[in-house]
């Protein structure tokens, strides 16, 4: 009953029945793998394929991170490559469905700084940024800028304290200017000076502020902002368009002025504060665009503006100083009859 089979198996001349070890019929034979009382036993398969970690844990089989490589890890490895694959596929298609909605139906991704959408994109900002704090300022040419020789469409911001407002004058104080000259005295007698397009100044004896674009007919399109911040630094905007001038505070719009003809050409020099005007105030951040911004762009545009340092405080001296040379003591004596 127990015992080794010696049925012939139909194996062929020349080899006798008990060269070939036939599955026990033992009581026990259907119990593949444990057959105590039979010699036939089916080899134990790895169900995790390959061979057996040859590892100091292998034995475990299932996690065997000290031996080789085994069945199930390859596994899990392959899993975890189709699951980033399908990951990496469902983003490429959702990606594509945002830019077609983007780009024909509405804004999703924000490009620049308080542009439209709403997911904002880091590191696409188009504007030319000059005269950072801290750095010398100086005249710069209108050729190795965006806007060379371009007289309409596009954008300026710049941040400008007041040191000293009483540095009175008999004519306006320029503090910026885009043109071919560096001629300190813009704004003479009222008028800027035909070599000039954009003239930023402040008038004689005032804190208001005059901006001051040149036609194409030569005569003055003037926007004026009164009561301009002292000592305490703000952000001017400029927007040039074909017919239509609009300046800004912050971020705020202040003015727009409707143009009685396109604005003059200039290749001209974007100059800072000259001469005595140097005193008056510092321009630094000069950000420039080839484009018509809008509000929401000038509120949000990088980098922020800085917080008032505490050397421009207190700068406003005792006496007022002005331009005004006094020709002979003559001039200071009271005339009598």
């Amino acid at each position: 009953m127990f015992g080794r089979s010696t049925r012939d198996y139909g194996l062929g001349p020349g080899r006798s029945s008990t060269q070939y070890t036939a599955p026990s019929t033992g009581f026990f034979g259907s119990f593949t793998g444990f057959n105590p009382f039979g010699s036939a036993t089916v080899p134990r398969q790895n169900p995790y394929g390959y061979g057996a970690s040859t590892g100091f844990m292998g034995s475990f089989g299932r996690f065997n991170p000290f031996g080789a490589s085994s069945g199930y890890s390859s596994s899990y490895s392959t899993g975890w490559k189709a699951i980033v694959g399908y990951i990496l596929s469902v983003s490429v298609i959702l990606l594509m469905i945002l830019l077609l909605v983007h780009y024909f139906v509405r804004p999703i991704f924000q490009l620049s700084p308080g542009g439209p959408g709403f997911i904002p994109v880091p590191g696409l900002n188009d504007s030319e940024l000059f005269w950072k704090p801290g750095t010398v300022v100086s005249p710069i040419k209108d050729i190795q800028t965006r806007l060379a020789g371009r007289s309409a469409n596009f954008t300026m911001t710049m941040d400008i304290v007041i040191l000293n407002p009483l540095t009175f004058s008999n004519k306006n104080r320029p503090i910026f200017m885009r043109g071919s000259s560096l001629d300190p005295d813009p704004g003479k007698k009222g008028k800027s000076l035909d070599v000039t397009s954009i003239t930023v100044a402040l008038k004689p004896d005032t804190t208001d502020m005059v901006i001051i674009l040149m036609n194409s007919s030569n005569n003055e399109e003037p926007i004026t902002i009164p009561n301009v911040p002292v000592q305490t630094p703000f952000r001017l905007g400029i927007v040039i368009m074909d017919m239509a001038m609009e300046a800004y505070i912050n971020g705020k719009l202040i003015k727009t002025r409707t143009l009685d003809a396109s604005p003059r050409q200039s290749g001209g020099d974007f100059s800072p504060p000259q001469g005595q005007m140097v005193d008056l105030a510092r321009v630094n951040n000069l950000q420039l665009w080839d484009r018509v911004l809008t509000p929401s762009e000038i509120r949000y545009s990088k980098p922020s503006l800085e917080p008032t340092k505490p050397t421009d405080i207190n700068l406003i001296p005792s006496v007022s100083v002005c331009d005004n040379k006094v020709e002979s003591e003559d001039d200071i004596k009271p005339k009598t009859d």
